[in-house]
């Protein structure tokens, strides 16, 4: 598989380098590479088709296995962990087929606001030593849907599972 896979923004506001996120574990790509996105609408949607691989007990992570194999952690805020799942409500499950667009979850802004360090949200491809970013969208405005990272894949690494 050589296609490049479109990323499509699983949240709504603004984009910003990893390396922007306060946090060193995202901002020093220590998970791999990607993008931040600060939320301005409760819904975090699918960013491709693909298969849900994880979802934390917390519901403020959902990891999706592309088509391609590419691993999408989509990560609500930093230490929403803290939280303890107060103020998520998952709408997808470990094990389910979405399609780019599909609603995974939904949280509430104000209660994650003044409960978590920040609402600056990482969207990283944990296994991106297979791929590259071609292009990614970063200190603008972006809608739910709209493409905001193209990965190649580079090598064997990559292959779907």
């Amino acid at each position: 598989m050589n296609e490049t896979l479109t990323l499509f923004a699983p949240l709504a506001g603004w984009a910003q380098p990893l390396a922007e996120t306060p946090d060193p574990v995202f901002a020093e790509k220590m998970l791999g590479d990607g993008l931040a996105i600060d939320p301005t609408l409760g819904e975090l949607r699918a960013p491709c088709d693909g298969e849900v691989i994880g979802l934390h007990a917390c519901s403020h992570a959902v990891t999706i296995r592309a088509t391609n194999g590419a691993e999408i952690l989509l990560h609500i805020g930093l230490e929403t962990v803290r939280c303890g799942g107060a103020g998520f409500e998952p709408m997808t499950a470990i094990g389910r087929k979405v399609v780019a667009g599909d609603l995974l979850l939904r949280f509430d802004l104000d209660r994650l606001a003044r409960g978590a360090a920040s609402l600056i949200s990482p969207i990283v491809v944990i296994n991106s030593q297979g791929f590259a970013v071609e292009q990614r969208a970063s200190g603008r405005e972006v809608r739910l849907g709209e493409p905001v990272l193209a990965l190649r894949p580079t090598g064997a690494e990559a292959k779907a599972p």
